[in-house]
């Protein structure tokens, strides 16, 4: 079969579930085509597809723009023979609808802070599949009469591969923060770390860049906190991630939440909100904590945003702050990764959508 994926294609979530459903279709014996997107002008890099590292493949069409014209989805499905295409939070169903109508099977997947109910018919016409990789979402597309297959995302296979090495300077606290946007309560985070009565504790805040959003921090006065804001390789981000003890990672909202996959494949339990879907792969005291949470608004699509309750957010520093406990969590994250095998998302695909 000739597969399709239409996607960003650089460091963001997005391409990386692309890349990595592109691998899983590759080792079904499929032949994989991508449509790679380049940012938006007004992005932090524009225009940008990258070109090395993991996103150094063959089979990958530059689009002119990230609002990809018709012309360019329907030659690229033609010149590939594509049997199936599959798109991640693009909203172009008048064009995706005209792959469809060339015989092309096509299948979307959504985050749930964005899909709303006025994009419902559109998909209908576009999509022959609207799936899900969360619980939540798929009972919100439940409760807008979609029928919507689960994928349960699993552990990177490249990440549970590499050998685990933690420092041993201290106890290593790595907040995953994006581009700092709305979704990253920084500004707690950093509140809570400095009450935090634990000489040898450090706090990572890693960033690929900042957002209009990004919350006002002072990090001066507490040499503790090591604020890192660059686009890295994956080989170098794993030498910063994957050596740190405890994934620190509250956040108001999640689509998916990578982190939470990539901090079980390397045996680094997670503390995160106890909302859905966080708390789908995230278990209280096994292989991370929970935290109460407060609502503090709505997305445009009208999900219940949470603040995490800054009282739980300094306790979960403190109990993480004993290097036996960590030990122990360690163990149990480690435990998990068989139950969360990537091997059964394959499976999953591949009953799904018929491969």
């Amino acid at each position: 079969m000739n597969i399709g994926l239409v996607s960003v294609w650089w460091n963001r979530g997005q391409a990386t579930v692309a890349r990595m459903l592109r691998a899983a279709f590759d080792e079904m014996g499929h032949n994989t085509f991508v449509l790679a997107r380049p940012t938006k002008d007004k992005s932090t890099l524009s225009k940008h597809i990258a070109t090395n590292g993991v996103w150094a493949q063959e089979g990958v069409t530059h689009a002119s723009d990230n609002t990809i014209p018709l012309e360019e989805y329907t030659a690229w499905a033609r010149d590939n023979s594509l049997d199936a295409v599959f798109v991640d939070e693009n909203y172009q169903f008048e064009e995706i609808e005209a792959i469809r109508k060339m015989g092309v099977r096509t299948h979307g997947r959504y985050v749930w802070e964005r899909f709303s109910e006025s994009h419902v018919e559109s998909a209908r016409r576009a999509l022959d599949t609207v799936y899900s990789l969360t619980l939540c979402e798929q009972e919100r597309y439940a409760a807008m009469g979609i029928e919507s297959p689960y994928i349960r995302w699993c552990c990177p296979p490249e990440m549970v591969e590499m050998p685990i090495k933690r420092r041993e300077d201290g106890i290593y606290f790595f907040f995953p923060g994006s581009f700092l946007g709305q979704r990253k309560p920084i500004k707690m985070l950093v509140e809570a770390f400095k009450k935090l009565d634990a000489p040898d504790a450090r706090l990572i805040i890693k960033g690929q860049g900042y957002s209009n959003r990004t919350e006002d921090i002072e990090i001066e006065d507490d040499p503790r906190i090591e604020l890192i804001v660059e686009d890295m390789p994956l080989d170098r981000y794993m030498d910063v991630f994957a050596t740190c003890h405890v994934c620190m990672a509250p956040s108001r909202f999640e689509g998916l939440g990578l982190h939470f996959f990539e901090s079980m494949a390397v045996g680094m339990p997670v503390v995160t909100n106890d909302i859905p879907p966080h708390n789908e792969v995230v278990r209280h005291k096994e292989n991370g904590y929970l935290l109460k949470s407060v609502p503090c608004g709505t997305t445009k699509s009208g999900i219940t945003t949470y603040d995490p309750d800054p009282i739980e957010l300094l306790e979960s520093f403190r109990y993480f702050s004993d290097p036996a406990r960590v030990e122990e969590h360690t163990a149990l994250t480690l435990k998990m990764r068989q139950e969360f095998s990537w091997n059964n998302t394959v499976s999953r695909l591949r009953e799904v959508f018929s491969l």
